[in-house]
């Protein structure tokens, strides 16, 4: 369960090097194909989404929107 969550983890935040540091080729050499294709799928899908999100959390206090 561990492993599953780190390499989940360390493919929302690909930037940072998690996977390559603490998963090695062989590793994800033998992961299933569909595994395989979920990584790439969550790495593909995070850096708009982390991207967007940035953009959100700083869009409040700059406009003079923000909520109390």
């Amino acid at each position: 369960m561990g492993a599953a969550i780190g390499l989940s983890v360390s493919n929302l935040f690909p930037l940072f090097g998690f996977g390559r540091l603490y998963f090695g080729a062989e590793f994800m050499q033998s992961l299933p194909a569909v595994l395989k294709t979920l990584s790439g799928l969550q790495t593909v899908v995070s850096l708009p989404l982390l991207f967007s999100s940035a953009l959100g959390c700083g869009s409040g206090s700059a406009s003079g929107n923000s909520i109390q």
